[in-house]
């Protein structure tokens, strides 16, 4: 489990193996001395387990780390923004974990394990830790995390998914108590209302920050024509090749681009075999002296059409584009005011 966390998403792999390695210690420190029973998961077996788990994602966590240094990476500030989610969060798991110890009644133990989590009063500091105990530990090394750690492009909220399941199964207990059949209409307004309380304040948060956002950018007349060009008279397949990291033609007329966001092909190291040749053929069309056929030979092997666009031509006296004009592996299919597309030939005067 803990490797495809790590293959899922290495922030939060990250995130589950410090909150698993704290709570081994933590269990190490306040367990009991006795001898654990047969079967029984022992701390020694659970580090085994999250150390060959490590070594197997070894080579993965390596290839993905950003390539610039840890400290420009990761700082550790407090992060203010994240009180808001964690606190909805906390506060809507409280109402069923503290729900029967609040009323003075007994751990539910005696109903099978999932209805036991639905008591923090698991938790025994000098006996050991119950299973509410055990994920409330868990839960607040997560927390901490994601409360001191800063990372690049507000990447640090992915430090408290986790703990959206952690607090999930703290109250899990009382919210299948509630839904048993002995409960009454009272157990099942009180799950509803439960519910209510997790779905529509967190939502209402998520879609009022998205309709506040009023960031925006410009698309002129002659551009919306160009993308819809795109869409009529090209392969669903097109690949296209922009100056810039543009990224427009992907999102406004559904095309893929041969080169995309140069920082996600560093950051996260994708193969050099891969986009070397790519980032060659952009360089060469944008600042060098145009496409030749060694530069067009890997995107000939990928055997989908490709255009090139240039998206002001008048930018440097009309130079680029006389000279992209004149190549013999590009055709001038498409142009406006200020945008003009060629056609990539990858076998100019060929059959």
């Amino acid at each position: 489990t803990l490797c495809g966390i790590m293959f899922l998403h290495l922030i939060i792999g990250i995130t589950v193996v410090v909150a698993t390695v704290g709570l081994m210690a933590v269990l190490a420190i306040t367990g009991p001395r006795g001898r654990s029973a047969p079967g029984d998961l022992t701390i020694t077996r659970q580090a085994v387990f999250t150390a060959i788990a490590v070594a197997i994602t070894f080579p993965y966590i390596m290839s993905v780390l950003p390539r610039d240094s840890v400290e420009r990476s990761v700082r550790f500030a407090l992060q203010w923004r994240q009180f808001v989610g964690i606190a909805a969060c906390v506060l809507a798991v409280a109402i069923p974990a503290l729900w029967y110890p609040l009323q003075g009644l007994r751990p539910l133990r005696g109903l099978g394990p999932l209805r036991g989590l639905g008591s923090l009063r698991g938790l025994h500091p000098l006996r050991g830790l119950g299973p509410g105990g055990t994920i409330a530990v868990w839960a607040a090394i997560v927390t901490v995390m994601a409360l001191v750690i800063d990372l690049p492009t507000t990447n640090e909220t992915k430090f408290a998914f986790p703990l959206h399941i952690a607090l999930a199964a703290l109250a899990a207990g009382t919210l299948d108590r509630w839904l048993s059949p002995g409960t009454g209409k009272r157990g099942r307004y009180a799950a509803i209302v439960f519910v209510l309380l997790c779905t529509i304040p967190v939502n209402l948060i998520y879609f009022g920050c998205a309709f506040a956002d009023r960031t925006e950018f410009k698309v002129t007349p002659s551009e919306q024509d160009f993308y819809q060009w795109i869409e009529k008279t090209t392969d669903e397949d097109a690949l296209f090749l922009e100056a810039d990291d543009i990224t427009r033609i992907p999102v406004l007329a559904a095309r893929d681009l041969y080169w995309g966001t140069e920082v996600y092909a560093r950051n996260w190291n994708y193969p050099d075999g891969e986009m070397a040749p790519r980032r060659a053929l952009r360089d060469a069309v944008y600042d060098g002296d145009g496409p030749d056929e060694s530069l067009l030979a890997h995107a000939a092997l990928l055997d989908r059409p490709m255009y090139v666009v240039l998206r002001d031509i008048h930018a440097d006296g009309g130079i680029r584009f006389k000279m992209l004009a004149d190549n013999p592996h590009l055709d001038g299919i498409y142009m406006t005011e200020s945008i003009a597309v060629f056609k990539v030939s990858f076998n100019p005067g060929g059959f």
